[in-house]
């Protein structure tokens, strides 16, 4: 127990120039909204071990917060507004094996409370750290460069000295230290009780901030070319293909050089230093959102496996970034083998990343000796992170998940599942992307670049320009237990450890990958870009007079206020003068002037640009824009009829655009978005309400509804391309696929330069793929091992339900190109 102002004036002299010295940085954005302190009862604050600067620290933080100063004594202690310190243990002069030697002020707080039946306080565990990596195993530095926890006061002068600029605090949630109290326990029991539960709680918050020690990489490599399975793997290809065991081991060796990071704890610091100015320079700011859904997973001892969006190159810098700033344990990031070119390779590496190449296949050796290392970073504690999706989506929608890393995460879970695994999705959101015009290029038909040093230097232009800001968004966790209890309940009977792969395994793995898509997408961010995109790009010749645009983004807006896509999904919105004033400032609205009222344009490039901001949240507006659709061109419709023609397209659209619902769950969304449509005027009801009408032309709801229709035209324009081109070729014995893919792309380049419109989401082979392959599932098409398809009559449904929705003109020109003509 210490008094704060009697330690000022005693070691004032000694303390004054390291308080300076120390930068620090919070837990929390907001740490006094956070800890919500009840305001009738004063504040304790533990700390684990007895530390003069990091009362000063804490001190400095309360008053920078707002929160009460530690500043009394505790027999003081007795108003609301008060505070004071006291420390759970004292260290020695030198680092002690052990533990500390106890404190007094627990006894002394539980003696004085027991004596005072109705008064209570609130206690706030407070965690300081020096550094937030925990160095190497083994290391002859650590006593310098680490936060050690039972650092003596020599040991911890050195560590403040070398770490004082990277200084982190964490307030813990108070309680009522009433409630912490046991009855019937002796003073001494309590005090002891108490002591032992704030030691686990300091353990859990270190194993959080700081993670496991890292390792060292030949370590590293001794374990993974010696592990069982590689020694399995070498002593068979010896004994049949007569191979020296010696060159087997010496080409893992080079392997798990190839594919291991090399974490180091300096390369993280200038990491951190430059990345927070180049983040500031390029972006307004990163706002982070969810990120207590992280913590409480690693409170209770969970494995965390990061699963972001990949949108950008900044990424992977983004996510480590933020979780390093946040005072969470930088992940080790899988990077694609592309990024180690000299030098930037090496500092990657060194910052986390581990690098893998794009296919495996042909080389089992290689498989296996990486998803050794995946079974070590897993089992023993690292933070792990990869981006699902293999690679930057051109299009701004998400692309279909790569199973390779999901389907080695369960197999690693199956050998060990000693510690639990949670998925963490990750929506990253930015207002402007660096790299959108590069897509661009791709999209209409340039290779795309190899990353290269020179491509690094090229990228510093992007320094000029303003992107506006990001937004980091962690979605539901998936907790692998969990998961495979619902859907393989025997998953952890003996016999599956012992096979390399499970019968089970790729079925499961592929409904993993489908669900967590679906969550990544329910972790959305609605920003002005993209909704103010979507409304353009939805208008004929993207161009609308200011008050039209306002009138439509509201209703666009109270679509997803009143009835969310997801309880996760952050609007970053405004007012829609404040909207289309940030979206101008981005340079993506243009605006003319005029006496009779401003109009506001998209320009032929915006044009392009603003369909991958408008498909960053279109998944959001997919059912909307659905039910919207079906009075694109019927002025009227019986409501049992308009909810079983979405039902019917449904399975396509939630294949397509990672949609959450099954069939029952989207029924009773669709009852309650036609309610909302009627609240809204978007729709009329009749007198019975079994009918429903849209607005008059000049009604407040007809131009909203007309432009929310349109949000999906390309989609319905892309399934009948499709079902047409199919339809052509159902007497055929067989088709090859990847020529019909071809064909299907070739069709809709010409259709959309017969139409005057270059739209991405309307060219993208990996699109028409994606349909196909959800036609081959619901049993359309049949593909055999040759990769040749047999087509079912039954195609000529989808030809016909998908003709519905698009306009004459658009019907016909299709007709035309494909060559078909159908009755509708």
């Amino acid at each position: 127990m210490i008094y704060f102002e009697g330690l000022m004036k005693w070691f004032s002299w000694f303390v004054t120039p390291l308080y300076w010295w120390v930068v620090t940085r919070t837990n929390s954005s907001n740490v006094k909204k956070e800890l919500a302190l009840n305001q009738d009862l004063p504040v304790l604050y533990i700390l684990p071990r007895r530390s003069f600067i990091d009362l000063l620290v804490l001190d400095k933080m309360c008053k920078r917060e707002g929160l009460p100063s530690p500043k009394y004594r505790l027999a003081d202690l007795k108003k609301s507004g008060q505070a004071a310190a006291i420390f759970l243990s004292k260290p020695g002069f030198w680092n002690k094996r052990g533990i500390p030697q106890p404190a007094p002020g627990m006894e002394t707080l539980v003696q004085r409370l027991s004596s005072v039946p109705k008064q209570d306080l609130e206690i706030v565990p407070v965690s300081v750290f020096w550094g937030n990596v925990p160095g190497k195993q083994k290391s002859i530095f650590k006593l310098i460069f680490n936060d050690e926890e039972n650092a003596g006061i020599f040991q911890k002068l050195l560590i403040i000295l070398v770490q004082g600029r990277n200084n982190i605090i964490h307030f813990a949630k108070p309680v009522s230290f009433k409630k912490l109290m046991t009855p019937g326990f002796s003073e001494d029991a309590v005090a002891r009780k108490l002591r032992r539960v704030l030691r686990v709680h300091f353990r859990s918050q270190r194993n959080i901030i700081l993670g496991p020690k890292l390792y060292h990489k030949h370590r590293v490599i001794q374990h993974v070319v010696h592990s069982l399975p590689i020694k399995n793997y070498i002593e068979e290809t010896v004994k049949n293909e007569k191979v020296r065991a010696i060159r087997l081991e010496a080409r893992a060796r080079s392997y798990v050089r190839e594919i291991s990071a090399d974490m180091n704890f300096s390369v993280l610091r200038v990491f951190d230093i430059i990345l927070n100015r180049l983040f500031n320079k390029l972006f307004d700011g990163v706002r982070v959102e969810n990120l207590n859904l992280v913590k409480q997973l690693m409170m209770q001892d969970y494995e965390i496996v990061y699963a972001p969006v990949h949108r950008s190159h900044l990424d992977y810098l983004l996510v480590n970034w933020t979780l390093y700033t946040q005072g969470l344990g930088s992940p080790h990031t899988a990077a694609g083998i592309n990024l180690n070119f000299f030098p930037i390779g090496g500092f990657l590496r060194r910052g986390g990343a581990f690098f893998l190449r794009r296919s495996f296949a042909g080389n089992k050796l290689y498989g296996l000796v990486f998803s050794e290392y995946l079974h070590f970073l897993l089992t023993n504690g690292y933070p792990l992170a990869f981006f699902p999706e293999g690679g930057r989506s051109r299009t701004g929608r998400m692309l279909p998940l790569k199973t390779g890393m999901i389907s080695m995460i369960v197999q690693s879970f199956l050998r060990n599942s000693d510690r639990p695994i949670a998925i963490v999705p990750i929506y990253l959101g930015y207002d402007k992307v660096p790299e959108i015009r590069s897509y661009l290029k791709e999209l209409r038909g340039q290779s795309k670049k190899s990353e290269s040093l020179m491509g690094f230097f090229r990228a510093r232009k992007s320094l000029k320009s303003y992107f506006g800001k990001v937004f980091l968004n962690f979605g539901e966790p998936i907790k692998l237990q969990e998961y495979l209890d619902k859907h393989q309940r025997d998953w952890n009977d003996p016999k599956w450890k012992n096979q390399i792969r499970a019968e089970w395994m790729p079925r499961v793995v592929d409904d993993l990958a489908r669900d967590l898509s679906a969550k990544m997408n329910a972790a959305a961010t609605i920003n002005a870009v993209s909704l103010v995109s979507m409304v353009m790009q939805s208008s004929v010749h993207s161009a609308m007079s200011e008050d039209e645009l306002k009138l439509v983004l509201n209703c666009f807006k109270s679509l997803q206020v009143k009835l969310p896509y997801s309880s996760l999904v952050i609007n970053q919105l405004l007012t829609a003068d404040q909207d289309i004033a940030h979206v101008e400032k981005l340079g993506v609205l243009q605006r003319y002037v005029h006496d009779g009222g401003d109009v506001l344009f998209l320009s032929e490039t915006d044009k392009i640009m603003t369909e991958y901001y408008k498909n960053n949240i279109l998944h959001l507006f997919t059912i909307p824009a659905l039910v919207a659709r079906f009075f694109a061109h019927k002025e009227s419709m019986n409501k049992d009829d308009l909810i079983q023609g979405c039902l019917e397209l449904y399975p396509f659209l939630r294949e397509e655009f990672f949609l959450p619902w099954s069939i029952k769950e989207a029924e009773k969304y669709l009852c309650q978005l036609v309610e909302l449509f009627l609240r809204l005027e978007l729709l009329l009801p009749t007198d019975d309400r079994l009918v429903y009408i849209r607005p008059a032309v000049d009604g407040v709801g007809y131009q909203s509804l007309m432009l929310l229709s349109n949000t999906l035209g390309f989609v319905f324009e892309r399934y009948t391309i499709v079902s047409l081109l199919l339809l052509k070729y159902v007497d055929e014995e067989s088709l090859d696929i990847a020529i019909f893919e071809k064909q299907c792309q070739s069709m809709a380049q010409r259709l959309a330069i017969l139409n005057g419109i270059v739209n991405p989401g309307t060219v993208d082979k990996g699109l028409f793929r994606s349909h196909l392959t959800q036609l081959r599932e619901m049993g359309y098409i049949e593909v055999d091992k040759e990769n040749r398809m047999k087509i079912s009559p039954s195609i000529k449904d989808i030809a016909l339900r998908s003709q519905f929705l698009l306009s004459n003109e658009a019907r016909m020109s299709i007709l035309r190109a494909t060559g078909n003509a159908i009755d509708v």
